[in-house]
């Protein structure tokens, strides 16, 4: 494959966990405040209404110092998560520029026409049989990349590098599970594009059916359900 549509790909790949894990993280942000957020708070009103000495007036007093308290840390987690996202995505993307920049620089013309292509050169063009792409790269990787991300978030937890409420949380976690999704996405796209690359029609249209049912229509699903808890 040429290294400029290698590197294309590349950047594409970047930009969709970018992407991904931007949604993930403001929807585990979101989970969190709202799981901060004190239970009596929606009868403080009528608290207010019914004072009638000074045991009720300290009650209300206290809870709207917890509330106070929460929203400034609240605040503070916002912004530290902000910062951190958009310093470890530029860190991402600024290696991988230089990287593909001096690998760009460094390839000659003739090495170019020449490369042998690999199985992921194949499968991403779609040029690869579609059983290979399938077992590989549909079913094998995903789980692979599911088990292991699984397992580095375990160590972290039992390390205490990543806290619930805490920004490594806010930021390792959606950046792991996105990673996942992405592959996943990007593995059905390349057995979409390779479906025709099998000389049974059949086994061609029941591998669309299987990406239509469990990548299509539950992510559309996921999508829909993500846009109204997000409002």
């Amino acid at each position: 494959m040429p290294p400029t549509k290698r590197a294309s790909q590349i950047l594409i790949a970047l930009s969709a966990w970018a992407f991904v894990s931007a949604i993930a993280s403001l929807l585990i942000f979101k989970i969190v405040y709202i799981s901060a957020l004190p239970t009596s708070l929606p009868n403080l009103t009528n608290d207010i209404n019914n004072i009638q000495d000074f045991v009720v007036l300290k009650k209300i007093s206290l809870l709207l110092a917890e509330s106070v308290t929460t929203q400034k840390e609240t605040g503070w987690l916002i912004a530290s998560w902000g910062l951190w996202f958009v310093a470890t995505w530029s860190a991402i993307f600024g290696v991988t520029t230089m990287l593909l920049y001096r690998q760009l620089t460094k390839t000659n013309p003739t090495e170019e026409q020449c490369s042998k292509e690999t199985i992921l050169d194949l499968a991403l063009t779609g040029k690869l049989e579609l059983w290979k792409a399938f077992w590989v790269f549909y079913i094998a990787l995903p789980a692979v990349a599911s088990l292991t991300v699984y397992q580095i978030l375990a160590i972290l937890r039992r390390t205490h590098v990543i806290e619930p409420t805490k920004v490594a949380d806010l930021i390792l976690t959606p950046l792991a599970y996105s990673a996942v999704l992405v592959i996943f996405l990007g593995a059905a796209i390349v057995v979409w594009r390779c479906s025709t690359n099998t000389p049974s029609i059949t086994w061609r249209y029941l591998v669309r059916g299987s990406i239509i049912l469990f990548t299509v229509i539950p992510l559309a699903k996921s999508a829909i359900l993500l846009g109204h808890y997000l409002r």
